[in-house]
């Protein structure tokens, strides 16, 4: 059961790293489940220390922690598709902003 509560951490851990930098990246904020995974990660790193005598606790974290991972990887992906599709919807208003500027000034 330790290493099966310590695999599920450190499958939080870089699930919530990867979300929390690819969140800052696209510029979207924070990232609330993201750093609720790394909490968790750490709540499971500890349980897993020897001496924790919590077992059922032990046996009911992993599924929630699981479905914790599945919850923020969905509410993530939501996030980014809807960054995406507002990103594509000014692409065009962009690029004749950027054609503007390189071609510089009008001339007279």
């Amino acid at each position: 059961m330790t290493f099966l509560l310590f695999l599920t951490a450190a499958m939080l851990t870089v699930s919530g790293a990867v979300k929390l930098k690819d969140t800052a990246r696209a510029g979207l904020g924070l990232a609330p489940l993201a750093l609720l995974e790394m909490a968790a990660a750490a709540g499971l790193a500890i349980l897993a220390l020897p001496g924790m005598p919590a077992e059922t606790l032990s046996r009911w974290s992993v599924p929630a922690a699981v479905l914790l991972l599945l919850g923020s990887s969905v509410s993530h992906a939501i996030r980014l598709r809807t960054h995406r599709r507002r990103r594509a919807e000014t692409e065009g208003g962009r690029l004749a902003n950027y054609l503007k500027h390189i071609s510089g000034p009008p001339r007279a």
